[in-house]
Formats: structure tokens, C-alpha cells, sequence
């Protein structure tokens, strides 16, 4: 839940660029304009892994978390079932600390 408020408001906050190019104007403020929305969705889109995935994936990584330390009999199935899941877990680690 907590995730999913996070994505709206970031969305909200920083998803708006200015004003839309207005086509009246002359030819190199328009585009100059929409050089700068299409920069800006740029790096709105750059930065998904920060504000999209990175949170979905601490929600994930703490409940499965919790539930191994937990000693719950249900264990996540993505830990369990899929014999590379641990090195796919440690190489995500390995990924978002290097970057």
C-alpha cells in the first residue's frame, strides 16, 4: 500500500513537465519546448528503478524476509520452489548496491 502511494506521489510530484509547447509560437521555441518535455520524460524513465522498482522490491524482499526468519511454515514460493532463486536474490543485492 505504502508503495503504491509512493509511486502516485511521486508521479504527481515530479511526472508534470511545463507547460505543453504552445504551436503558435515560433518554430524554435517550439521545439525547444518539446525538446525539454521529451528531456524531462527522459529522465523520468531513467530513473524508474528508483521510484518504481526499488520500493516494490523492499516490500517484497521484507516480507519474504520476515517470513523465513519468522520459521513460518509457509514459505515464499520464489524461495523455495526455484532452485536459482537465492542467486537471483544476491545478484539484485550485488546490482542496486553497485549502482
Amino acid at each position: 500500500m505504502a508503495c503504491g502511494l509512493w509511486i502516485i506521489y511521486f508521479l504527481v510530484r515530479y511526472g508534470r513537465s511545463s507547460a505543453p509547447a504552445n504551436p503558435e509560437q515560433d518554430f524554435n521555441a517550439y521545439r525547444r519546448a518539446l525538446v525539454e518535455r521529451y528531456d524531462h520524460q527522459i529522465q523520468l524513465l531513467k530513473s524508474v528503478k528508483y521510484w518504481y522498482l526499488l520500493p516494490l522490491w523492499i516490500g517484497l524482499m521484507l516480507g519474504s524476509t520476515g517470513m523465513v526468519l519468522s520459521g513460518s511454515p509457509e514459505r515464499p514460493s520464489w524461495l523455495v520452489r526455484h532452485p536459482g532463486a537465492r542467486n537471483l536474490y544476491r545478484s539484485m543485492c550485488v546490482h542496486l548496491v553497485a549502482q
